[in-house]
């Protein structure tokens, strides 16, 4: 977690600006909802990093209808999809998942690439 929030930092520093999907902001807040947790702490890093949480647009909709193949990763080509109409990068641990995307990279990586 500690090399995340460094990565973090870097990018932030670099004036990048920090999106997530509205998709994944609910899959927090759902995880906080069944498990507990700090959901203050959550909120600090939305607020800290400047992170803007964005809609699901009809336009992503489109391109992760066209794309996607499987219901099991319908949420998955959700967040892609928003990503790839933004021009933007993802960060997550789960590049497997991403691949499609052509710019899905663990946060460690982006920082040395950039």
């Amino acid at each position: 977690m500690r090399k995340t929030i460094e990565s973090l930092v870097w990018i932030k520093e670099r004036d990048w600006k920090f999106r997530i999907s509205c998709i994944v902001h609910f899959e927090i807040l759902l995880g906080f909802e069944l498990y507990g947790g700090d959901t203050g702490k959550y909120w600090r890093i939305i607020k800290e990093f400047e992170i803007e949480i964005v809609p699901l647009t009809k336009e992503n909709v489109e391109l992760a209808s066209k794309l996607c193949r499987s219901k099991s990763k319908i949420r998955d080509y959700f967040i892609g999809a928003a990503v790839v109409n933004r021009k933007g990068y993802l960060l997550t641990y789960n590049v497997d998942d991403f691949k499609w995307t052509e710019r899905a990279y663990i946060p460690e990586d982006f920082v040395a690439l950039h």
